[in-house]
Formats: C-alpha cells, structure tokens, sequence
C-alpha cells in the first residue's frame, strides 16, 4: 500500500515491511478480500503524487464511519500507528519515524490482515485507511483483494488511466535526492537500489541496518544479526 507516501516524502513504508506483498507473492498474503467503501469513488486520473497501481478511492463520508464499516466487513479491530507499534513491537521504528512527519490534521488507521515472517524478518500486511486533513477519506485495494461485486473497478481504472494519455515519469536522480541521507541513529547506509525499466514508473529504495547481535563466526560475520530498514521512493 502507498497511500502514506501521498503525505509524507520519505514514504516510511510501512508497505515495505509487508515483505513481498507488493511483488504478488501470494503465498504470504492473507487472502483476505476488502469490500468498497459504498459511494466510495474510484480514482482513475493520474498524479505524479499518487500511486499508479490499482485500486484507489476516496470518499468524504467521516472517518469514523469509513473505520466503523471496515471494522465491521473485516471483523478486526482498527489500530492507530501508535496502536500498531505496540501490537506489532517490529514495526516501532518505523511508526515512531513516521509519527513525526505525519501532518497533526491527518487521521490513519490500520487493519491488520495477516503477520508474516520471511526470511528471517517480521512483516505484516495492512490494510490503511487515511483521512488526508481536507475532508476526504481514503484508501486503497489490490484487485486480487476485490470482491466479486467490485472487480468492475480494475476495468475502469485500466480504462480511466489509459484516457489520461501517455505518462511522463519522474527522472530516477529526483527520487534519488528525495530519500533521507542519513538513516536513523546507530544504522549504516547499505545498499541503493534504483528500477528505471522503461514504460514504468520508477522506483528507488535504500537500506539502513544495524549490528544487534555479533555472531561466533569467522571474519564475513555470516551470522552476525541485524535490524533492518529499508526507504522507497517512487
């Protein structure tokens, strides 16, 4: 999910730490299917600012309603970032660095849909539900989440995008410069990695981590143990 990197520049994907989730592997994904928000309307045009994936939606029912009937239709109780932090101790770092970018006027919840665990790191999978401060809620659904009565929307949005005409994406050295040029105290910057395949978007991310555990091993400290964190741009 990419709605937080709307709102906050260093996209302190929570998504990335739903490991694989956004590369389709399937077998760590809940199966979980989400419902459409009713009245909820489907956004089709394209915004450098906005996620190009399906599916995204916004409405301006209230929060407290749009979390009301999620609660309801997923049966899983809604978790403010603060609530997730402590539900899921993994993902702290990352809440509490998004916390303080967060705009004190946006609202976001969290349903958790499955905790996963892949090679060797904690992830989850979350469903999010933002409202953006100027009175809209919104929230986005992968097509394979879709119920039957909504797979309709990934027909329109393929054709609402397509009408926009050719995109003209951002140049890679942009993204580059936008991500944090230090990581969070105590970690070293590891690897930059920067997707540029023509005809999609491209996508940027960097890796920080940090030594929590030295190992017994010879000098390639093979089983030394690290935290991880990882920063995308797209």
């Amino acid at each position: 999910m990419k709605l937080i990197s709307n709102y906050l520049s260093a996209a302190l994907f929570i998504g990335i730490l739903s490991i694989g989730i956004a590369n389709c592997q399937s077998d760590l994904q809940s199966g979980k299917l989400i419902p459409v928000y009713p009245g909820a309307v489907l956004k089709t045009e394209i915004d450098p600012s906005d996620s190009k994936m399906c599916c995204s939606f916004i409405t301006s029912d209230s929060f407290e309603k749009v979390i009301g009937f999620y609660e309801s239709a997923l049966k899983i109780k809604p978790l403010d970032p603060n609530g997730l932090a402590t539900q899921l101790p993994f993902l702290k770092l990352q809440v509490d660095a998004m916390l303080k970018q967060m705009p004190s006027e946006m609202k976001l919840k969290y349903f958790v849909l499955k905790v996963i665990e892949f090679q060797g790191q904690k992830g989850a999978e979350l469903f999010e539900v933002v409202y953006n401060g100027h009175g809209k809620v919104e929230f986005e659904i992968n097509p394979s989440q879709f119920m039957e009565k909504d797979t309709h929307f990934e027909a329109e949005w393929n054709g609402g995008s397509e009408q926009s005409g050719e995109t003209e994406y951002v140049d890679p050295e942009i993204l580059i410069a936008a991500l944090p040029s230090n990581g969070p105290e105590g970690y070293e910057r590891g690897e930059q990695n920067v997707d540029a395949t023509s005809g999609n978007p491209p996508f940027v991310d960097v890796s920080y981590r940090k030594l929590i555990k030295k190992g017994k091993g010879g000098e390639d400290g093979s089983d030394n143990r690290y935290a991880s964190v990882s920063i995308s741009k797209r």
